[in-house]
């Protein structure tokens, strides 16, 4: 009786080792694990940096792009404007000649 209560306390001993075994290495294979996720978090961190980074650039293009466009739009005008009256001193001064004629339109 004594000899199957020692051999019960052993196994149960037995166990109790392997399981503080099994353990550990599960503490092991989370403190490898922890190490991983901390490194691809740094390399998240880092990447979100440089995401931020090109939105900022992409922003400032697209704000320079259009201030751009709107400038050439002026001087488009601008010259458009004066071309309209320059236009019309060549018509008046060719009218005044009396020997040509001006069209009403680009279709006549």
């Amino acid at each position: 009786m004594i000899l199957g209560a020692t051999v019960k306390v052993i196994s149960r001993f037995n166990s109790i080792a392997n399981e503080i075994r099994d353990l550990k290495e599960d503490i092991n294979k989370l403190a490898t694990i922890d190490e991983t996720i901390k490194g691809i978090h740094k390399d998240v961190l880092l990447l979100d940096k440089r995401f931020d980074i090109h939105m900022r650039d992409y922003e400032n293009r697209k704000e320079t792009v259009q201030m751009v466009l709107g400038q050439l739009n002026e001087k488009i005008d601008h010259k458009s404007e004066r071309f309209e009256g320059e236009i019309k001193d060549i018509e008046r001064y060719l009218e005044k000649r009396e020997d040509y004629k001006i069209r009403a339109s680009a279709t006549e």
